[in-house]
């Protein structure tokens, strides 16, 4: 029960609002067996509130049943969804929210109908590659029947990976994902691959800041820091990218981690990702809201330094400008 969809024409409030009067019905559906049903009304609904997004009616954490309603692992649309979501109805007895699939246990024992053909999941095996650069498992996905699957195969793949790490985890610790008909030598199944991705998890543990030496360019970049590993799935709505330069004193070293990240973080809602170094001056890497107040409390911020230079600001949802910058200097 996932789909796409064509273009906006519901705001968020109408969109909860037709939820209200459909929520009873979804219910009885869903537990007389007859959920199929409810496919084409909530496609048309979510295609008309953004036709990027897709959804899901699954198991819940604490309610009976969960509506998710995500970006399917597209950047641009994640802040849409998770705002979308953050004006949810209260989770009751029946439903909850989420923006992201959830780990679903158990979906990954049993047959997944796709065209007319019926997929036996328990089947799939997936083979692992560590991109140290990046702190990401590169994988692949096999099953005996991708083959004749053809375009779909990479959707049952990225399916099944969804329902057994979840969606957030997908994107936190993946990095490549292909399918594929013949079985890789070290593929392992579900459980193993699970365990992959926690012992990844463990070995990385929380960000800390990483000092990239810089190659020598014509930029005379000295040195950047990096706030790793880089994972903007845990800031869903941070998707404007500000770059502010500061002239650098001579007898300027390290900049002050803790200090730089209590003044603009805490105070304005933003997150500091990176810091670069050169011989004349030094500029912070931030990403914040798009839509909230903490561009116009950063800039402000910023502009009262006396040693500030410049800034430039854009949309960067994935966070390419700092993840090329890392990579570039790595």
């Amino acid at each position: 029960m996932f789909r796409r969809k064509y273009s906006q024409r519901l705001t968020t409030a109408e969109f909860w609002n037709w939820w209200a009067s459909f929520k009873r019905e979804a219910s009885n559906a869903i537990e007389s067996g007859n959920s199929a049903s409810l496919e084409s009304e909530i496609t048309a609904k979510v295609s008309a509130f953004d036709d990027r997004l897709d959804w899901e009616i699954s198991e819940g954490l604490t309610a009976r049943h969960a509506f998710v309603v995500t970006s399917g692992g597209n950047p641009e649309t994640r802040s849409l969804a998770h705002r979308l979501i953050a004006d949810a109805p209260e989770a009751d007895a029946t439903f909850e929210y989420h923006d992201n699939r959830r780990p679903q246990l158990g979906v990954q024992d049993t047959e997944l109908e796709v065209g007319g053909v019926k997929v036996d999941l328990s089947l799939i095996a997936v083979s692992t590659k560590l991109d140290e650069s990046s702190q990401v498992l590169d994988i692949e996905v096999y099953h005996p029947m991708f083959e004749m699957l053809g375009d779909e195969a990479i959707r049952v793949a990225f399916l099944f990976v969804d329902w057994t790490l979840g969606e957030a985890n997908v994107e936190r610790w993946i990095g490549g994902l292909d399918a594929v008909s013949r079985r890789p030598p070290n593929a392992v199944d579900r459980h193993s691959f699970a365990r992959a991705v926690a012992e990844l998890e463990g070995q990385v543990g929380g960000p800390s800041w990483v000092k990239l030496n810089n190659p020598g360019d014509e930029r005379s970049l000295d040195s950047v820091f990096v706030k790793m590993p880089l994972k903007p799935i845990d800031f869903p709505l941070f998707d404007r990218h500000v770059r502010a330069t500061f002239d650098r004193k001579s007898d300027q070293v390290e900049p002050d981690f803790a200090r730089i990240e209590r003044e603009f973080g805490q105070i304005c809602g933003c997150a500091l990702v990176a810091i670069e170094h050169r011989s004349d001056e030094f500029a912070l890497h931030f990403y914040v809201d798009s839509e909230g107040d903490s561009f116009v409390f950063l800039t402000k911020l910023l502009a009262e330094g006396s040693s500030f230079h410049s800034l430039q600001d854009h949309m960067d949802p994935q966070w390419n400008t700092v993840i090329d910058l890392s990579i570039s200097t790595a």
